[in-house]
């Protein structure tokens, strides 16, 4: 499918513009309400843990906009001690806005920002339905799997421009 027709921008999230984190609430409650079933607290201290990392400068917190409305989010991080490496900790585009092209070009900002960043290795934690869409943009099976969590750890060589 090809992306709608639209003004899209990708802005950096900031606990400096209120007016991006006051977009990124509400996608981030419906992202945890989806794959969660965690109550109102917990919702809470995840979206709290996010603001709490965006003051430090490995985190980047990446909104996807159509037509001036929060559609998607990427949060990426670069790792310490594993330099060139990053990981997409969550990426979530709204239900209504799927297969149709927005998580490709969220995904491609993000990495763009990662490697702007000086990152040449990114890995991720795929959620079982969501591998397959992390297939199609490049990652692979590293075959390990988080203990916590069971999901399959995916990894992607960003090749250099």
């Amino acid at each position: 499918m090809s992306v709608p027709v639209g003004q899209v921008e990708v802005v950096a999230a900031a606990s400096t513009r209120p007016d991006t984190i006051a977009e990124f609430i509400p996608l981030a409650r419906a992202y945890v309400t989806e794959i969660a079933t965690w109550t109102p607290e917990e919702r809470g201290r995840f979206v709290a843990g996010i603001m709490a990392a965006l003051a430090q400068p490995r985190y980047r917190l990446l909104l996807l906009r159509c037509d001036g409305r929060a559609i998607g989010f990427s949060l990426s991080r670069s790792d310490p001690g594993r330099e060139p490496t990053g990981s997409v900790l969550e990426f979530y585009v709204s239900p209504a806005w799927r297969r149709a092209g927005w998580g490709r070009m969220l995904y491609h900002w993000t990495e763009h920002d990662m490697k702007g960043r000086g990152m040449r290795y990114i890995g991720l934690k795929a959620q079982q339905e969501a591998e397959p869409f992390w297939r199609t943009i490049g990652f692979r099976e590293t075959g390990k799997v988080d203990p916590a969590t069971g999901q399959k750890i995916l990894a992607k060589i960003i090749r250099s421009a």
